[in-house]
């Protein structure tokens, strides 16, 4: 970010590059590199954000804050086990390893209430060791606040390298909004490869991983407060759909059914969430739906 280069050219430390950098609506960690455009979540919206397996290399206050969330943790989208009443979700993913996924993203309704769903979000991850590594990911996100007013289709970053969050503004339900994530294969630094975001192309975050490939997947992961909170129903569906990966010597190939590495599962049996797959119009890409239903 050359505003950080600039700020230090004019003699402020990195505790001043920081402040001068929030009233810009930027953000930037000196430790890890992680920097970006956006804002960081509040002390009280980090209650409604959901906690991740946090790898990070130092403790941040944002982890103690996600330690206190109203629910609990119950395992990273699943991988850790389904706790009834927690989590539910659907993924598709590839098995091998590409530098870059781009594609198209739409949040459908991602309903949320107090008493049902109250959290829900559709999510991108680009992860360096099969769910075990570090990672990054991007996507919108909905949830219901304690006083029962709901926050809508936030648009997010998060890497569990520091346990951050980030936010870059809202779209609505019908939007549809262009991702690229891509892996700087020829950009090494001290803290990793750069790994990328770009949202309608234009680049918000920047965080950095020890690999120089990874694992894409498309997700959508929805939370209840208890076993005997309801899933709240979604009136329309989420929609991934047009999406390309980019191999590590740069062929470009459409994510479809001809590939031999895709793969889908849900967390457990009778997963409250349904799905479809279809080829696009006109193609050769797929559409991936998803929506919350419990009657499927």
């Amino acid at each position: 970010m050359k505003k950080v280069i600039e700020l230090r050219s004019k003699g402020l430390n990195d505790t001043e590059v920081v402040k001068e950098l929030e009233k810009e609506n930027m953000f930037f960690d000196p430790l890890t590199g992680d920097r970006g455009i956006g804002r960081r979540p509040t002390p009280e919206e980090l209650k409604y954000l959901p906690n991740r397996l946090n790898r990070s290399i130092y403790q941040t206050p944002y982890s103690e804050l996600n330690n206190n969330t109203i629910n609990g943790y119950a395992g990273n989208m699943g991988i850790l086990g389904h706790t009834t009443g927690t989590q539910t979700n659907v993924v598709f993913s590839t098995s091998q390893r590409y530098r870059q996924i781009e594609g198209w993203m739409k949040p459908g309704s991602l309903a949320v209430m107090r008493g049902g769903t109250y959290r829900h979000l559709i999510t991108t991850h680009a992860t360096e060791e099969n769910y075990a590594g570090d990672w990054e990911e991007a996507g919108i996100v909905s949830w219901a606040n304690e006083d029962g007013s709901t926050t809508n289709y936030m648009l997010f970053t998060y890497t569990n390298i520091g346990d951050s969050w980030a936010f870059h503004g809202t779209v609505s339900s019908t939007s549809d909004v262009k991702l690229r994530i891509e892996i700087g294969v020829y950009d090494f630094y001290y803290q990793g490869y750069p790994y990328r975001v770009y949202f309608n192309d234009n680049w918000f975050r920047t965080v950095y991983i020890n690999r120089y490939n990874a694992i894409f997947d498309q997700s959508n992961e929805a939370w209840r407060s208890s076993e005997w909170d309801p899933y709240t129903v979604d009136t329309s569906h989420s929609i991934f759909h047009g999406s390309y990966l980019k191999t590590t010597d740069g062929t470009i190939i459409p994510w479809n059914n001809q590939i031999d590495d895709y793969s889908y599962w849900a967390p457990y049996f009778n997963c409250p969430m349904g799905s479809s797959w279809r080829e696009d119009q006109p193609g050769p890409t797929w559409t991936f739906e998803s929506w919350v239903n419990p009657n499927n």
